[in-house]
């Protein structure tokens, strides 16, 4: 993918690597790599993968269900898990392609950054979830299905910096969550678990900060 403010330079270098490695090339393509991409207006750019979004929503059967406002209300407890083969056979009946539903979801988060923190939960119980677990992911699934429209969006209009927001909460676990924007879009979103023991707000803030 080129992009260049110097459309002389731009074309040189994609003759040279079409030279070097034979294929095929578009300007201002409508799609990437699944993700669509919608120019609404001049200076504007929006990419997101709808089609992504709705076949996650149908992989779990949920398409018909009421959108929840939020992806997670907290964060999930991993200490327990099925452990009877009756456990399992009754998380199983709820949803039988928790890995593969788990999956879609760590594609879509290339267009969808505030997932990233439920993609990194939902991870750590997709091989062996209990009921609780599914309960949380199918929360995702009905905040995915209430934003299918939703993608990241750039513009030229206003203020086109560098900016990075960090904050860090104070709890038996404490997470760091950081989210950079360029040019008014999301370019790198990301939720930590700190590793150290903090006595204080203001310790995890400084350490979350660093």
């Amino acid at each position: 993918l080129y992009a260049s403010n110097d459309r002389n330079l731009l074309e040189n270098v994609k003759d040279k690597m079409l030279l070097k490695f034979p294929g095929t090339f578009e300007w201002n393509p409508t799609s990437f790599l699944g993700m669509a991409v919608q120019r609404p207006s001049a200076g504007k750019m929006i990419i997101a993968q709808h089609v992504l979004a709705e076949k996650m929503v149908a992989t779990a059967k949920l398409t018909d269900c009421k959108p929840h406002p939020i992806p997670l209300t907290a964060m999930v407890d991993v200490s327990e898990r099925p452990v009877t083969q009756s456990d399992k056979n009754q998380a199983k009946s709820k949803m039988n392609n928790v890995q593969e539903v788990v999956g879609q979801l760590g594609y879509l988060i290339h267009t969808r950054p505030e997932l990233k923190t439920a993609y990194g939960q939902m991870s750590r119980i997709a091989s062996n979830p209990a009921m609780k677990h599914l309960k949380a992911l199918k929360r995702v699934i009905r905040y995915v299905q209430g934003t299918l429209d939703h993608g990241i969006e750039f513009t030229r209009e206003g203020p086109q910096d560098l900016v990075v927001f960090v904050d860090t909460n104070f709890d038996e676990t404490v997470y760091t969550g950081i989210v950079a924007y360029y040019n008014g879009g999301p370019i790198e979103a990301r939720t930590m678990r700190q590793k150290t023991v903090k006595i204080s707000s203001f310790t995890a803030e400084g350490v979350g900060l660093c």
